[in-house]
């Protein structure tokens, strides 16, 4: 401390490049540049100076951004607290009061290690290999939250499009992305897979202080690159979008680096922050203060830097809620029910054989307290893994699944496994530590891409055709539209939310916000059988108008957990029916808009008893109403001898209820408990014109007269003769054939001569168990019909 010297304030100087408008390429990224520097680098160097004895130059300076984003998060947190939009003078202040303080006290960086600069290089080999890595489906929610932020000026309370719901997932990492998007005009897409390879590159740094804290320099190299190199995790996450869970890696071993290096008890508000910044990140930290309990009795800072990190994270707690509905869990359990029960081969799968060998030998060599500390921090992850095969129940056990917290093993592990190469192996370690680390690189390689065409892609090529027709929607529908598409988790509709700023019926949102129970996705669910089995009947227009929906989306991309839901859409009947326009379509994508009135209804028709067990083949394929009494809360899989056939929730309603399936012989339902449906029955759906016995397809002008240009279909069941009247205006033949086994079987022919008169014509039709399929084919000019008369 002495005279005040003006070199960090200098700095500030650099928050004027945020005035460049972005007319050159390079703009955008020398303001997010300067943001890092400004935002971060100045509070960060003022909170991390006490602890710079223990680093380096390069890794005091990368500790310095870390604690400045941990700040940061803090600090838009409290923003949104008190409702203060964020503004570049809002975002500046901590910058000048932090320059004014490193000038008074004239706080230095320590001095530069060139064993550093190995590091550096392996960070920015990482860094190359991760920044194009094709997000996956948790990038959607990432965007959204970030798109609201921006939208907002501050974290969101709420849903924009989904008003009812409060958000109460954590935005620590959606802070810091928003930050940079504010002063710079590159897109969200682009920053969140970028800040996600950069704190990667943390967590290799905060592991490298970590280890070097405990153990010296050479230990924390080797473990730097063990956790990014030698782990399936990092890449893991990273592949998946899960972004959020690389703040979760960074921040647990900078807390116990802080810990272990802090020397006054004044110095716990700084473990406060990253404890307070960790929790805020990412909900699974709080996991860390288990083993964290250990090391109390030695570090007596710990008990008020945990209370402080509780005042800390009051903005944030109070956006918590208590728990989830009955029906959420059953809907999550139901979801994710293999993955989360644990599996011995779970260790090998996600972490790597090798890494647990030489995790489990590292605790030989470390001292007592410490062993202590990893093997709670080992055995609590693996513990809670392994109440799902017990069927254990603990709080919020269906967000804690046993892969992930088997996951989070990958750390303590990691940094077990430097100790032990560094031990055992002595100077020959990097030898060992190449054999561990080539595991990971095919998985580098294989792992998706995105294409510069399209910077946000969920899974590379397969993706490509829904997001165009997310774009076909941004560009032709009003803001308001109400978009139906095929389920909230699996599919490209699910990016329609975040990429295309319309609400939908099953939107991707974090189930921490209880939108599955809010928006009633589990009776939805079970009720868009109805429009997409039957999209013309009446149920189905009760629903789409109950639902306000203006346009229907069919994706290309689907995941085989939920292939059937997609498979169970009957496009070909929608593309046919006046109620549905065909607006986009490229590959298997299908943008229909849907027309609410005039509603002409197709009719059901219930099959004989004797029909149901062997229904002969036809063109109107039956279906099964499954009618139950909603008695209890359990979720049913009907499946086939070809697999899934269909996947519904009972809410224990206690009223009854009927669900529509696709009906094959070999059809059975399966749940958790007795489930006897009160009934079943065999209909069949009569595509077109409702006229009481028959159906007149799409093809057909309303009549009478109903007029056919060229060809269409006439659908009857159980009718043994068929009358048609006909005006015979104009020369040229109708052939009507008749689809008896897959084939077409000519029936009759009529032979206009254009008299003008009108003729009547009789058909007898086979008997048949199954609806008759009559098609006409009008050579000329169009055929008009008087009336059509049936003998049952």
């Amino acid at each position: 401390m002495g005279s005040f010297n003006p070199r960090y304030s200098f700095i500030l100087l650099i928050a004027l490049l945020f005035l460049l408008p972005p007319t050159r390429w390079f703009i955008p990224i020398l303001h997010v540049c300067s943001g890092i520097i400004v935002f971060y680098v100045l509070p960060g160097i003022v909170l991390a100076h006490r602890v710079f004895h223990a680093c380096s130059r390069i890794s005091a300076c990368i500790l310095a951004i870390i604690l400045g984003m941990c700040y940061h998060i803090i600090y838009l947190y409290v923003l949104s607290f008190f409702s203060i939009p964020f503004s570049l003078i809002v975002l500046l202040i901590p910058s000048i009061i932090s320059a004014v303080l490193a000038d008074y006290y004239q706080i230095k960086l320590p001095p530069a290690d060139t064993s550093e600069y190995y590091l550096c290089a392996g960070a920015v080999i990482f860094f190359i290999l991760t920044i194009t890595l094709s997000p996956g489906e948790d990038a959607n929610g990432h965007l959204l939250l970030v798109n609201l932020t921006l939208e907002k000026g501050m974290l969101p309370h709420t849903y924009s499009l989904y008003d009812t719901l409060s958000i109460s997932y954590h935005m620590g990492f959606h802070a810091v992305v928003s930050e940079l998007g504010y002063v710079s005009s590159l897109p969200s897409s682009l920053l969140l897979p970028v800040l996600g390879s950069v704190w990667g590159v943390f967590t290799m740094m905060t592991s490298y202080l970590c280890l070097r804290a405990m153990y010296g320099k050479k230990t924390g190299i080797v473990g730097g690159f063990l956790v990014c190199f030698a782990a399936i995790p990092p890449l893991y996450y990273l592949s998946f979008g899960a972004y959020a869970s690389m703040l979760l890696f960074a921040l647990q071993p900078l807390a116990i680096f802080l810990i272990y290096v802090s020397r006054k008890w004044w110095d716990f508000p700084l473990i406060s922050l990253v404890l307070a910044a960790g929790f805020m990140s990412h909900t699974a930290f709080l996991l860390l203060w288990i083993p964290l309990a250990v090391l109390v009795h030695r570090y007596k800072l710990l008990i008020p830097a945990c209370l402080m990190s509780l005042v800390l994270s009051i903005p944030h707690l109070i956006r918590l809620q208590p728990g989830y509905s009955p029906q959420e869990i059953v809907q999550l359990m139901q979801l994710w029910a293999v993955p989360e029960t644990f599996r011995i081969e779970m260790l090998a799968e996600r972490i790597g054989i090798f890494m647990v060998v030489c995790g489990t030998g590292g605790i030989l060599f470390i001292q007592k307290r410490t062993r202590t500390f990893f093997i709670v921090w080992i055995c609590s992850l693996a513990g809670l893994a392994l109440l799902s095969t017990l069927h254990i129940s603990f709080p919020f056990h269906f967000i804690f699944l046993a892969n992930r917290l088997i996951d989070l093993m990958f750390l303590p592990l990691a940094l077990l496994s430097a100790i032990f190469l560094c031990e055992i192996f002595k100077g020959k370690y990097i030898i060992v530590l190449l054999l561990l680390m080539l595991p990971l690189v095919p998985h580098m390689y294989a792992a998706p891409r995105y294409s510069q065409e399209i910077i946000f892609n969920a899974v590379s090529e397969d993706f490509t055709a829904d997001y165009k027709g997310i774009q076909w929607i941004v560009n032709n529908t009003p803001p308001e539209a109400i978009i139906l598409n095929e389920w909230w988790t699996g599919t490209g509709s699910a990016w329609i939310t975040s990429l295309g700023d319309r609400q939908l019926i099953f939107p991707y949102l974090y189930v921490h916000d209880h939108f599955l129970d809010t928006l009633s996705v589990a009776q939805r669910g079970r009720d868009v059988m109805w429009v997409s089995l039957a999209p013309d009947s009446e149920q189905a227009h009760t629903l789409l108008r109950a639902w306000d929906v203006d346009y229907i989306f069919l994706s290309s991309y689907v995941e085989d957990r939920v292939r059937w839901r997609r498979d169970s859409w009957n496009i070909a009947h929608m593309i046919s029916s006046p109620h549905y326009t065909l607006v986009f379509n490229e590959q298997d994508t299908y943008v229909f808009k849907v027309h609410l009135s005039p509603w002409n209804s197709s009719q059901i028709l219930p099959a004989h008893p004797s029909d149901i067990h062997t229904p002969v083949p036809c063109s109107v394929q039956p279906l099964m109403l499954l009618t139950y009494r909603d008695s209890h809360l359990q979720p049913v899989t009907v499946a086939s001898d070809q697999g899934v056939v269909a996947e519904f929730l009972l809410l224990g309603s206690g009223d009854q209820i009927t669900v529509p399936l696709p009906y094959v012989p070999s059809l059975r339902a399966k749940s958790h408990s007795p489930c006897v449906p009160a009934s079943r029955t065999l209909v069949f759906n009569l595509p077109g014109y409702n006229l009481g016995p028959m159906s007149l397809s799409w093809d057909w002008s309303t009549g009478p007269p109903y007029l056919l240009e060229r060809d269409g279909h006439l659908y009857t069941y159980g009718v043994h003769a068929l009358t048609i009247v006909y005006y015979d205006l104009w020369p040229g033949n109708v052939d009507i054939n008749i689809l008896i086994d897959k084939k077409w079987e000519s029936l009759a022919v009529i032979e206009r001569t254009g008299d003008g008169s009108v003729k009547e014509l009789l058909l007898l039709l086979p008997d048949s168990p199954v609806p008759l399929d009559i098609g006409f084919f009008v050579h000329g000019a169009p055929f008009s019909v008087i009336s059509f008369a049936v003998e049952e």
